[in-house]
């Protein structure tokens, strides 16, 4: 997401952008979002700082830790972004900065519910739809 710094009028501006999670390296085995990362930002300009606050949502397939299961879930988040800018600076590029927040966003532990019974050590049988006769 690049923001024109000429572009910013005293109120503010809003502007919203659908990044490509593969364009900026988002994907993981246990994470992959499958669909575009919808970002709205507010950003204020006041002499020669830039504040943003960006809204970011998507939607995601996780692995669930336990039981080794797939799972969707909506990932949204809202973060805070502040610059110190020159003159000479015509534009902010964030997607370094929001690829890294959204990375320190994602869950430890990733379950596919809070009483996910996992899979058994011996017979590998995922014990949320099945039992096992295992000792």
């Amino acid at each position: 997401m690049n923001i024109n710094l000429a572009q910013i009028p005293e109120k503010g501006l809003e502007v919203s952008e659908d990044l490509d999670p593969f364009a900026i390296d988002l994907q993981t085995e246990e994470l992959t979002f499958t669909t575009p990362i919808h970002i709205k930002a507010q950003v204020h300009k006041v002499l020669n700082a830039v504040s943003i606050k960006a809204q970011v949502k998507a939607d995601t397939l996780l692995l669930c830790h336990r039981c080794l299961e797939e799972f969707p879930a909506k990932f949204s988040e809202e973060y805070c972004f502040d610059y110190s800018v020159s003159p000479a600076d015509r534009f902010l590029e964030l997607d370094d900065d929001l690829r890294q927040e959204i990375m320190l966003s994602y869950p430890l532990k990733l379950l596919c519910k809070p009483e996910c019974k996992g899979i058994c050590p011996k017979c590998w049988k995922n014990l949320n739809k099945q039992g096992c006769n295992c000792k």
